[in-house]
């Protein structure tokens, strides 16, 4: 008997490329029955490659039992094949762990979890079959008074002070200013073969979206308290070693959006000899 109420949310996730089989592309997301009785729902976001101009941007409901298998598409062939999946975890619930699994022998393309966002970023290339397992516990429900037994007053509320003079008429008072909009981006300083680690962090951001040498790759929404966000963004496998990247910071409460540049470095191969007669 489990001793723990949770939920555990599978995530399967299976990736080839267009073939004389057409094999499809998909990601298998269930949620594991939860306690008798219980139809808490949760709710997924998944984001990731665009399936030609159309971006993938998912977001679907399931209960206790339930599994969505959805059908993707490739990227095109330069840029990794990245999926994040986001669980919206309900009221009176909490995430304690996900747990990826799959080979792969690329340290490039190692799982990202994060649990703060709730968040999984997990690569897919040809013929490569990954998983996923969302971990939630159920909070214990407040504590109530024993049967029979009054609850306890409320305590009395305390006198209300007189309001306090206007800073501008206090000598040596100052007032307190709001908290800033802030972000600084920071890159790995290694090369990567096919993606670079990039974090970006700062309060009050909202939405980090990341460029390529000017183009689009990935957008992250910030979770309300976040002050840190990193993301593996896909290097382009042709032009200059050195690629710039754009993070194009917007922030809560209309303070005005930030761009932050920094520059990663590609991998390069080995020279081929040449070999003569």
């Amino acid at each position: 008997m489990r001793t723990l109420r949770n939920a555990i949310a599978v995530v399967a996730l299976t990736l080839t490329i267009p073939s004389a089989a057409q094999a499809a592309t998909t990601i298998t997301v269930g949620v594991a029955a939860p306690p008798a009785g219980d139809l808490t729902a949760f709710t997924f976001h998944v984001t990731g490659p665009p399936c030609g101009t159309t971006p993938t941007d998912l977001t679907f409901v399931l209960t206790g039992g339930q599994k969505n298998v959805v059908a993707l598409c490739d990227s095109p062939a330069d840029l990794a094949h990245r999926f994040h999946i986001t669980e919206l975890v309900p009221a009176g619930w909490r995430l304690t762990s996900i747990d990826c699994v799959g080979r792969d022998t690329d340290p490039a393309d190692a799982f990202v979890v994060d649990i703060p966002t709730a968040t999984a970023f997990v690569e897919l290339s040809t013929n490569e079959n990954k998983a996923c397992s969302f971990s939630n516990a159920k909070l214990p429900p407040p504590a109530t008074p024993p049967t029979g037994v009054p609850p306890a007053a409320p305590p009395a509320a305390p006198p209300v002070p007189p309001p306090a003079p206007a800073a501008s008429n206090v000598a040596g008072q100052q007032e307190r200013s709001p908290v800033r909009a802030t972000a600084r981006v920071r890159a790995q300083t290694r090369c990567g073969a096919r993606t670079a680690r990039v974090t970006v962090s700062g309060r009050r951001m909202r939405r980090v979206r990341f460029s390529v040498n000017g183009r689009a790759v990935r957008t992250v929404n910030v979770a309300l308290g976040v002050r840190s966000i990193t993301a593996l963004v896909p290097l382009r496998r042709s032009g200059p070693a050195a690629q710039a990247v754009t993070a194009r910071v917007t922030f809560r409460n209309g303070a005005p959006a930030r761009t932050l540049n920094t520059t990663v470095r590609r991998c390069g191969q080995a020279a081929v000899p040449n070999f003569t007669g």
